[in-house]
């Protein structure tokens, strides 16, 4: 079952998430929607099946308001649904170390 029972109660995580937290930053296994895997490949396929689109990757700056570390890369996805919003997965050598979010209904 997903976090907080979100699944089960026909809930949509990302909603349950934009309640509880519009911005944050965590370790992929204490993402509040539901553990994400440290490989990178299945924590993009994790964010995917939410219906985030993949952006791009990112090498430096900023990331979700959260700066990109020497030596890590993150790739960014975009939330397009009326929470307008953008997740990285901020990675390390192919594990994924952090992941961080920024929701804002009012962003274009």
């Amino acid at each position: 079952m997903a976090a907080f029972g979100a699944t089960a109660l026909g809930v949509d995580p990302l909603n349950r998430l934009f309640i509880l937290s519009r911005t944050g930053e965590t370790s992929p296994g204490n993402f509040p929607v539901g553990a994400l895997e440290t490989d990178l490949d299945m924590a993009r396929s994790t964010l995917e099946s939410y219906g985030l689109t993949y952006g791009r990757e990112v090498a430096t700056g900023r990331c979700a308001n959260v700066e990109v570390g020497t030596g890590q890369r993150a790739h960014l996805f975009h939330d397009r649904s009326w929470r307008r919003g953008v997740f990285c997965l901020f990675e390390d050598d192919g594990d994924v170390i952090r992941v961080a979010w920024w929701m804002s209904p009012g962003a274009p």
